[in-house]
């Protein structure tokens, strides 16, 4: 993307979190891990995805048509295994593979219409200049499969309840793709203020904000704990 680059995801983070402790806003951030992206990849949902974008059709079965007769094997310093496997109708091989040219502009495209579903105003991350001629706001920072989903537009008290509800929008939009999501790489941390008897800003300590993250992951019923 012009004026881009790898490291802009890191230096959007660190400024936000600069900004919150200078500013000292209340921040509700949660690290969001997913499984291996490319190799959870449904090909139709690529081809589809990839055709909104502009990709020609063409070029679009002609990938998937390469991914639906790969033969796979496994290569080791000693040659290729002999025995291999390959997608079959009782045997569904996902993903568009780990080292493969054509995963990252898939992936970029996939994560961008699922960015785009992420679009929720009723929690985001905004700052404002002291002037009030330029706003910044957004809801997650994303780089690959790793990303952060930040909020500061609660109530006081309303963290826990603010970061569940983008967690778990993320959560089912990265499973409606063929993702999913890792809670056990997962974490959480809230930032909250209060005041002391000089009437000065101190942060909450650990223990008053004493709450346990639970999400739903794929088709389980039973909550998962975010550590």
């Amino acid at each position: 993307m012009p004026r881009q680059c790898a490291s802009n995801a890191v230096l959007q983070n660190q400024i936000q979190y600069e900004l919150t402790f200078a500013l000292q806003k209340q921040l509700a951030a949660l690290e969001l891990d997913a499984r291996a992206c490319y190799d959870w990849i449904i090909s139709t949902c690529a081809i589809l995805i990839s055709m909104l974008h502009g990709i020609p059709a063409s070029a679009c079965h002609l990938q998937k048509k390469m991914l639906d007769q790969a033969l796979f094997r496994i290569s080791i310093f000693l040659g290729l295994s002999e025995e291999s496997f390959s997608n079959t109708a009782s045997s569904l091989v996902y993903g568009n593979g780990q080292g493969s040219g054509a995963s990252p502009p898939v992936w970029v495209m996939i994560s961008s219409v699922m960015l785009d579903e992420m679009d929720n105003r009723n929690f985001e991350i905004e700052f404002t200049d002291p002037t009030q001629s330029i706003n910044h706001d957004g809801v997650m920072v994303v780089y690959v499969d790793d990303s952060c989903a930040m909020v500061n537009n609660f109530s006081p008290g309303e963290g826990f309840d603010a970061l569940k509800s983008v967690a778990q929008k993320w959560e089912k939009i990265l499973y409606s793709t063929g993702g999913a999501l890792d809670p056990g790489n997962c974490f959480f941390y809230i930032v909250e203020w209060g005041w002391n008897s000089q009437g000065h800003a101190v942060m909450r300590k650990k223990h008053a904000l004493d709450d346990t993250l639970f999400l739903y992951v794929g088709n389980d019923f039973v909550p998962q704990e975010v550590p």
